[in-house]
């Protein structure tokens, strides 16, 4: 007996969209932001200088960031201490723990309202002139 009241709710609500001239499909809104969240993780036996740059490339834009300032951004907690990170040659002071520090792109300041298409977001840690870690991803928005 319910059901007998659904038709003419939907015919309603179809009459009211042609008279008010608008479409179905216009009725839904397609937000084509893009939500990605920018991760940097720290371990316990290398020490991460605060001064090492983390590189962010999204849809044609580019951000770099200190390290000291992205952790800081987050607003986690975090352990500084002198040590080595033997990898890049690296001795002194700097982040270590096991962390995991995230901010979104919009967070960090980029325009996430991207048009259809592939676009690739790229991040790269580097100290000084030594390479530290790479991660490259293939957005696809429809």
């Amino acid at each position: 007996m319910k059901n007998i009241y659904l038709v003419p709710a939907l015919s309603i609500a179809f009459l009211a969209i042609f008279f008010l001239g608008g479409n179905i499909t216009g009725l839904v809104t397609f937000d084509p932001a893009v939500q990605a969240n920018i991760l940097l993780t720290t371990t316990e036996d290398d020490v991460l200088p605060g001064d090492a740059i983390i590189q962010v490339d999204f849809a044609g834009q580019s951000k770099s960031f200190a390290a000291e300032d992205f952790i800081m951004e987050t607003g986690m907690p975090y352990e500084r201490r002198a040590g080595k990170f033997g990898r890049i040659g690296y001795a002194g002071e700097g982040f270590t723990g096991e962390y995991v520090y995230s901010l979104s792109l919009d967070d960090l300041g980029f325009s996430t309202q991207v048009p259809e298409g592939e676009h690739t977001l790229k991040i790269t840690v580097h100290y000084k002139d030594t390479f530290i870690s790479s991660y490259e991803e293939v957005i696809r928005v429809a």
